[in-house]
């Protein structure tokens, strides 16, 4: 993790050398009638602009990872464990997924297990409560899809515990669960009450357990509408569901309201009417002090997003997401960054992460040394200075560390302006996660003879500079042959400018 307190210190240092070599370069010498404008009073106002930035960060979203990790799915179930997104299950072309895997940071993930105990499953709920990983029912079976009333817990979860294959709530699958007053609860969804290939119906009953295993029936129908796929968060001290559709032979119904509840007993309509429409799958999570509802299904896949602080009034944040429209999605909060997961749309599944927060902060050293932004005098000292004497048939490589800061993985593309002498070996396309680093690594071939430059752009989705560049210098030596050329080359053009100049 970041420490924003360092983050802080060494912008305002930044600032504060860079406002002293300002007064420096232009000896500013202001005087009047009036107070004397002093140079602590130029940088006390310039660092409480820069302090004023920070406070009000800009937000991004950024595909931390697409490839190397899980398959593409729907349905499946995430939740924060121990420091960890841990994800479970799903579904894919019709197949049930019984994998597992963890990350910390949305761009590097582990693969905890690829058979886990609890079979081919998805459409199940799984959650972090009194300090055990839970899975509660879901739909189970490679092809022949059943739904469960099974509990399963783990305490590092990797290790899985059957505990009840028999709950007494229905079985059910796309339910929700949450964790509020210390107790698990369990809610609607779909469910069949015998092993039938589909849940046909939908269900508004509540439950309640203290300790996972003993369940409480707090209400056999609340007051909300039988249904699946809706959204539950907990927000403001209550519980709440919101939107979400009941499916049966020969139709569906779609729904627009939200309920808020502080005993799941009692349920308050806040409204019937969301502006967000008719809507499935929609994921809701709590993001600075208010509800976040991302994508769904309401007749089209949607992309859009959503926000409200009292449930009855909501902001549309953006209509167009640089994310796919979809369902089946899975979205939770960790280190104050929004994650987005996998979903469906129209027959393609997905298995990007994409992380929402304030922009990243980049930095760059060579040689463990830091190079600033628009840095134009190479050193032999950060690696910028290739170094002298190369001689044709030999190269010099440099190794350039990139460092994230922040909440959300760094995106950069580098270039070259010299692209002939300089050469990105690796790292011109790469993600870094939060409190990580990668590397660029640059080589030099001489080409010509003398010292050549090149600058090296860095574009990114950084808070502190979105095009990051420094220079680069070498000198070379290169094969007799290719110098003569150049030489010969040289003098003709030399030449013919001098007749060209003489006939003027």
């Amino acid at each position: 993790m970041i420490d924003e307190k360092r983050r802080t210190s060494v912008r305002l240092y930044k600032t504060k050398n860079i406002m002293e070599k300002l007064v420096a370069d232009y000896k500013l010498r202001i005087t009047g009638h009036g107070p004397r404008i002093t140079t602590q009073f130029l940088l006390t106002a310039f660092c409480l602009l820069i302090l004023s930035g920070i406070a009000h960060a800009e937000k991004t979203w950024v595909l931390a990872s697409s490839t190397n990790h899980w398959n593409a799915r729907s349905i499946f179930s995430s939740t924060v464990f121990k420091s960890n997104v841990w994800l479970t299950g799903g579904i894919y072309n019709g197949e049930g997924i019984n994998d597992e895997w963890k990350s910390e940071n949305g761009v590097d993930w582990t693969l905890v297990t690829d058979d886990a105990p609890w079979g081919y499953r998805y459409a199940q709920q799984t959650i972090a409560f009194n300090n055990y990983l839970w899975m509660f029912g879901g739909k189970t079976g490679e092809w022949l899809h059943f739904p469960q009333k099974d509990i399963w817990n783990s305490q590092n979860g990797a290790d899985w515990s059957w505990l009840n294959n028999n709950a007494p709530w229905y079985r059910r699958d796309n339910h929700q669960c949450l964790v509020f007053s210390n107790k698990v609860w369990l809610m609607g969804g779909g469910h069949g009450d015998s092993e039938i290939l589909m849940s046909t119906t939908a269900t508004n009953d509540v439950w309640s357990s203290t300790d996972g295993l003993n369940w409480d029936n707090v209400t056999p129908a609340a007051q909300w509408a039988q249904r699946t796929s809706f959204a539950a968060v907990v927000f403001d001290g209550k519980m709440w569901v919101m939107g979400g559709a009941r499916y049966y032979h020969g139709g569906s119904d779609y729904y627009k309201d939200v309920w808020s509840s502080t005993d799941g007993s009692n349920w308050t309509l806040v409204t019937d009417n969301a502006p967000w429409g008719e809507r499935s799958s929609g994921q809701v999570v709590i993001y600075e002090n208010k509800m976040w509802l991302l994508g769904g299904y309401e007749s089209t896949w949607e992309n859009d997003i959503w926000t409200s602080e009292n449930g009855s009034n909501w902001t549309l944040e953006t209509a167009s997401a640089p994310w796919v429209g979809r369902a089946g999605h899975r979205c939770l909060v960790k280190d104050d960054a929004i994650w987005l997961m996998g979903g469906y749309n129209d027959g393609l599944y997905g298995n990007g992460v994409w992380i929402y927060g304030d922009k990243p902060y980049i930095n760059i050293k060579g040689n463990g040394i830091e190079i600033a932004n628009g840095d134009f005098s190479p050193e032999i000292a950060d690696g910028t200075d290739f170094g002298n004497g190369i001689a044709y048939g030999n190269s010099v490589t440099q190794k350039f560390l990139i460092e994230a800061e922040g909440q959300i993985p760094l995106e950069t593309h580098v270039s070259i302006s010299n692209s002939l002498a300089f050469s990105i070996l690796s790292g011109k396309d790469s993600v870094t996660a939060p409190g990580t680093s990668s590397f660029i690594d640059i080589a030099f071939s001489p080409i010509i003879n003398g010292t050549v430059t090149g600058i090296v752009f860095i574009s990114n989705n950084g808070s502190n500079a979105n095009n990051y560049s420094f220079m680069i210098k070498a000198n070379g030596v290169p094969e007799p042959g290719i110098y003569l050329l150049f030489m010969i080359y040289n003098l003709l053009i030399i030449n013919y400018w001098r007749k060209f100049k003489s006939k003027i």
